[in-house]
């Protein structure tokens, strides 16, 4: 029900929960930790992490700091950008790029530059959780960019239908709020019969 409520006490009281011994309480708990967005918890969840929980909690747990936090917060992230596990050192990196941290930035606007197709869709899938409308200054290349990406079609139907990066560029976009002169069919590209 925290999601339905959510309050300092609210998150509190699911932070407590995120190492509860009971498997499908801690489950919920982690899945609930998005309501967690108040400036106030954000030390109650790096006690969490100072408890070094496992990968997954470890990834949520940072995930929020960015969300929560403030530029104060980059030191207690940095010593998980070089973790093992790469999605706890990939979530780091984009709380603290978040959070304002330049070079980390740096290495977001250097992917939307990458020749290789898969780093820039991932630099603009990491732009949607920074959420910042000045990084969309930096997406040129992935509009240009026509290569075909992903199948958008369900298995079995045909004609099987692409999205390209720019198409990915252009739904990432409208994720972060700007306004667009035309009128955007995001995800959908029709091909002449």
């Amino acid at each position: 029900l925290a999601p339905l409520a959510p309050s300092v006490d609210t998150s509190r009281a699911v932070i407590g929960l995120v190492q509860d011994s009971n498997s499908n309480v801690r489950s919920v708990a982690i899945g609930d930790l998005a309501v967690c967005w108040q400036k106030e918890v954000v030390p109650d969840l790096l006690k969490v992490l100072e408890k070094q929980p496992d990968p997954d909690l470890t990834t949520a747990v940072i995930r929020q700091i960015g969300l929560a936090g403030s530029d104060r917060n980059i030191g207690d992230l940095r010593p998980y950008e070089s973790a093992r596990e790469q999605e706890v050192a990939h979530q780091a990196a984009l709380a603290m790029a978040r959070l304002g941290d330049g070079t980390e930035r740096k290495k977001i606007i250097d992917g939307l530059a990458a020749l290789n197709p898969q780093v820039r869709v991932q630099a603009l899938r990491d732009c949607q959780y920074i959420g910042d409308k000045t990084l969309i200054r930096y997406f040129g290349p992935t509009l240009d960019d026509i290569r075909d990406f992903m199948v958008i079609t369900p298995p079995h139907i045909e004609p099987v239908v692409m999205a390209r990066v720019c198409d990915i560029a252009v739904q990432t976009m409208a994720y972060m709020g700007p306004q667009f002169s035309f009128q955007a069919q995001f995800l959908a590209r029709r091909t002449v019969a």
